[in-house]
């Protein structure tokens, strides 16, 4: 009964992540116009990048912490002193862009937004951790649908985005109260530790898995900052759009990766290679089969569905969206890899991995989009997330090898 419990929430919760940012995305579309969509899309992709500072690739690292090394409050004191790091981050990247006035404050704004979901996600570790998936999933939903209500309700009222953007920080802190703090009380003493040591060797254990995600963002997200600065406002609304259901298969793929994290690790110590393998062979599989799946609904309906939730015309971009769900599944199949690569504490063939791509992530969208506009922007996506799945995939079967070298 448990596990149906953590499997409904877990989806529940991935669910209505993934269909925030769809929401919150045609809401400032369809009340404030393209140019404004335009504004809040560069803000938020930047948060979400910025978290991966906040939460610092532990999660993972946490859930597959079967013996406790490290103890919830240093996993605590960790995520607080990289929370703090990422506000600051987030508010001397507004500074440096140049931005001023309402744009300045919605980039802090959603910032600080993002930062209470780093929070709450090292409570949600701690339950995953405990083998209580169903309330972790049950905090991500809730949570999510409090300030996703108070920042649409907030924008169709006034018509202002950075009030909206302040309910929705005071619904994401409210959220974090009551649906991260009050449950993982019981699994977990809630406190700060004075001993920093430990907290140090976790910045430095956990580095790579940081650096690579961060990285991972930054990959994702590079034809945009492209967007930003060679193209006009209402492309970076037109190219987050048809980029949307691409994020909505990674972040749907996550709700199947996450709740086995715990029991991969737990196979692998234990030897059982065979099943092991067979789990990671099924995943792919499942990545594959959804991204397929997509892909054909996209070709029948994609972009009508689209015009019809932002209220923007997309009939140029069809070839666009059917290109660039080919890479959300490439990203879907990297980020399976991580969690499997992380399980095998193979952090340093992650980071291998995602510094290749990020190399070719600095040459590539920049001289693409230059050269062929929106579509320059969707092909230098596919060519990265391929690129990086590929080094993902070798690392991966040469740990194998070495693994059965060893036991032959």
């Amino acid at each position: 009964m448990k596990k149906r419990g953590a499997f409904f929430w877990n989806m529940a919760g991935c669910t209505v992540n993934a269909g925030a940012t769809v929401v919150l995305l045609a809401a400032v579309t369809r009340i404030c116009g393209a140019e404004e969509g335009g504004v809040f899309s560069i803000a938020f992709v930047t948060a979400q990048m910025l978290m991966t500072l906040g939460a610092f690739g532990v999660r993972a690292y946490q859930a597959s912490d079967m013996e406790e090394e490290f103890t919830f409050p240093q996993y605590l004191t960790h995520r607080l002193l990289t929370c703090a790091l990422m506000v600051g981050a987030g508010a001397s990247w507004a500074f440096l862009s140049g931005y001023r006035g309402e744009k300045a404050a919605v980039a802090v704004l959603l910032c600080v937004f993002k930062m209470f979901d780093a929070l709450a996600d090292v409570l949600e570790g701690r339950l995953q951790q405990k083998g209580r998936m169903d309330l972790a999933g049950k905090s991500l939903c809730l949570r999510t649908l409090l300030s996703t209500t108070l920042f649409v309700a907030a924008l169709w009222l006034t018509e202002k985005l950075t009030f909206a953007c302040i309910l929705a920080v005071a619904g994401a802190a409210a959220g974090l109260v009551a649906f991260g703090l009050l449950p993982c009380r019981r699994y977990a003493r809630l406190a700060l530790t004075r001993r920093l040591r430990p907290v140090g060797q976790l910045f430095a254990r956990c580095a790579p898995l940081f650096f690579s995600l961060f990285i991972l963002a930054y990959l994702v997200n590079a034809p945009k900052y492209a967007i930003d600065r060679l193209l006009p406002e209402q492309y970076q609304t037109y190219y987050n759009i048809i980029s949307m259901p691409a994020q909505v298969i990674y972040l749907f793929s996550t709700f199947i990766f996450k709740p086995i994290i715990t029991d991969l690790a737990e196979d692998w110590q234990a030897g059982r290679r065979k099943k092991f393998r067979g789990a990671v062979t099924r995943l792919l599989l499942f990545t594959v089969g959804t991204t397929a799946a997509t892909l054909a609904a996209a070709f029948a309906a994609g972009i009508p569905v689209l015009e019809g939730i932002y209220g923007v015309e997309l009939s140029p971009y069809r070839t666009h969206l059917l290109l660039i769900l080919v890479g959300g599944g490439l990203h879907g199949t990297a980020n399976l890899l991580y969690y499997v690569l992380t399980v095998l504490r193979c952090q340093g063939s992650i980071f291998a991995s995602a510094g290749a791509a990020f190399a070719a992530a600095l040459l590539l969208p920049g001289a693409w989009v230059s050269a062929a506009g929106m579509m320059g922007a969707v092909l230098s996506y596919g060519a990265v997330m391929l690129l990086l799945a590929l080094l993902m995939l070798f690392f991966l079967g040469w740990k194998y090898h070495k693994e059965r070298g060893k036991q032959g």
